[in-house]
């Protein structure tokens, strides 16, 4: 685990030598749709969505954050550090929490990378709780027009893979996107779809989504959950963004994103 953050931890740094610009779609990203599978925000990917959307970073960022798991008896922080040039993208975050509500400090990292002529990008992320072991996702996002977006991400690779998840994000408009992200368990024959709409402008962001159960009394696929999901984005300026979302069963999450370039 040691070497393979440390490896992380050097991809960022060289990373950071080598980015330009940042991109104009950045912005379109401060936070996911549906469930991050084919409309992941550009940091959520670290923390358990599709990583491939990692590489919606093109640019430097701080991010804290802060929120609850279960309510507030389960408060929790963070603080992480995102980098990327829209091709490539990578960043490490350390909970003060786990997610299975461990007292125990959770980190999570990120690397992605896109193939400009397929129009594709992969991704792979890792959450590790202190004391405890690593689980890896993997995904992909499939872009071939500005207006189709194809997701699919198979969360704890390292360990018995029975849970898929896949999705699509159709551009209506330049302001309105429809998503529907799925999962199926093998474990239960089941699992969700959730349909949602993203509204955003040019400094705001929101998204919502509904999970509907394709199997009676399955209320998990192992990736969604069959209840409301929703998030705002706002830019501050041009160096800062606020971000909330809520993902059900109880997960809040605030957030504010710093840019450093």
């Amino acid at each position: 685990m040691k070497q393979t953050l440390f490896l992380a931890l050097v991809f960022c740094v060289g990373l950071n030598q080598t980015a330009f610009a940042r991109g104009g779609n950045e912005d379109g990203f401060m936070v996911s749709n549906g469930q991050g599978i084919s409309s992941p925000s550009y940091w959520n990917g670290i923390e358990g969505q599709n990583p491939a959307g990692i590489v919606a970073n093109s640019s430097m960022k701080l991010q804290l954050g802060g929120g609850s798991f279960s309510g507030t008896d389960q408060p929790y922080g963070s603080g992480g550090l995102l980098l990327g040039n829209g091709m490539v993208g990578a960043g490490v975050e350390y909970l003060s929490k786990s997610a299975a509500g461990s007292s125990n400090g959770q980190i999570n990292w990120g690397l992605g990378g896109r193939i400009q002529s397929l129009g594709t990008s992969i991704g792979v992320s890792s959450r590790f709780v202190v004391g405890g072991a690593s689980v890896y996702d993997a995904g992909i996002l499939v872009e071939p027009n500005s207006r189709f977006r194809f997701g699919l991400m198979v969360p704890h690779v390292n360990t018995t893979i029975d849970t898929f998840g896949s999705g699509i994000t159709i551009a209506l408009d330049n302001t309105v996107d429809f998503v529907v992200d799925a999962d199926y368990s093998s474990v239960t024959k089941g699992g969700i779809a959730k349909p949602g709409l993203t509204f955003r402008s040019q400094s705001l962001q929101a998204t919502l989504a509904y999970g509907l159960a394709y199997k009676t009394g399955v209320t998990t696929g192992g990736l969604l959950n069959d209840s409301l999901n929703a998030g705002l984005g706002a830019k501050i300026g041009n160096s800062m963004m606020f971000s909330y979302e809520y993902r059900g069963v109880v997960d809040h999450r605030v957030g504010l994103t710093i840019r450093l370039n």
